[in-house]
């Protein structure tokens, strides 16, 4: 029996196979058999005929250490591949640390991508990923952003941008959050809840679409937007809330919230770093527990060799992987 290649295997096969994939590995298989021949005959039945199969392209379903080497040929290859610039509406790059964003050229002048989240880390693993260094350059993504917000009939809605930018508050990003607001400002919502209209800055009053004050933490980060639905919310009767862990904001209706048993501060389902007494129940959120207060009456610390029994829902744990009970007047062991 004489064995088949790859470019040899039947279509049917192939689709079935790739079946099994999530989409950005389907989309790099796609990829990686136009490079092996001369055609592109496999990538329909790879892909899928579908067009409504490639509306959104998380990376967040692949595993990180694939999404991590993945440079900017391979994102180009890909988004041109799936011809995003006319089908795709919503794009994650969840664990890609390794773009420049110049790889995201096909997107330029979409009037179909209605959200972006160029934010990388992972908000349930921001402590493992906290230090890696993010590569997205300014220089390259915000051209290509201004080109999809600012193009007649534009379906944009909400924009996650990555910590760096946010915390390098340069001349371009600054400029860049202007005109995004102004084009906000002029097409303006309605609230999908309360059907409140005509909310925003454009009144002189309320928040900016994208908050614009460097002086906060919330710096650059959407206001009025669901990440879930992408739907617009007004705030005023707490329509939106933002999560204070992942930064973002969910409607009450896509996400439930907990409040921390602390500071009263409000985090999303979605968000572990939660710590939770074993003896009362009150959580506490990962900010509070770092500054190692005890918020627990049913432990008395005065007594000598009290403690109260904390179990971190982080991966604070012994190497024989048994949870251990966690003071917060004393310094977590990491």
């Amino acid at each position: 029996m004489t064995a088949l290649t790859i470019t040899e295997v039947p279509d049917e096969a192939l689709a079935a196979v790739s079946s099994f994939l999530p989409k950005p590995s389907r989309a790099l298989f796609a990829v990686a058999m136009t490079k092996t021949q001369t055609t592109t005959c496999h990538v329909p039945a790879i892909l899928g005929r579908l067009v409504d199969n490639w509306t959104t392209l998380n990376f967040a379903d692949v595993d990180r250490s694939l999404a991590s080497r993945l440079n900017d040929d391979d994102m180009l290859s890909v988004l041109a591949c799936i011809d995003a610039r006319n089908r795709l509406r919503t794009l994650k790059l969840t664990g890609c640390f390794n773009l420049t964003g110049a790889g995201l050229e096909p997107l330029r002048d979409s009037t179909v991508l209605a959200q972006i989240d160029l934010s990388i880390v992972n908000p349930l693993k921001r402590i493992d990923e906290r230090g890696i260094p993010v590569s997205l350059s300014e220089n390259c993504v915000i051209p290509i952003l201004h080109s999809i917000i600012d193009c007649d009939g534009s379906s944009f809605k909400h924009l996650q941008l990555p910590k760096n930018f946010r915390m390098n508050q340069s001349r371009i990003l600054e400029e860049f959050i202007d005109d995004v607001n102004e084009i906000l400002e002029e097409k303006g919502d309605i609230c999908t809840n309360c059907q409140v209209g005509g909310w925003g800055n454009a009144d002189g009053g309320g928040n900016s679409w994208i908050n614009d004050n460097e002086d906060t933490p919330q710096y650059a980060l959407q206001n009025y937007t669901c990440y879930q639905c992408t739907n617009h919310f007004c705030t005023e009767n707490d329509c939106v809330v933002r999560c204070i862990a992942c930064e973002r904001m969910y409607c009450t209706d896509c996400v439930t919230f907990v409040e921390c048993g602390s500071c009263s501060a409000k985090l999303c389902n979605e968000c572990i770093e939660l710590r939770k007494c074993n003896i009362c129940g009150q959580k506490v959120c990962d900010e509070c527990a770092d500054r190692r207060r005890c918020l627990y009456p049913c432990m008395n610390h005065s007594e000598e060799g009290a403690r109260c029994s904390v179990v971190s829902s982080l991966s604070r744990t012994p190497s024989y992987g048994i949870p251990q009970p966690l003071c917060l007047l004393e310094r977590p062991v990491v």
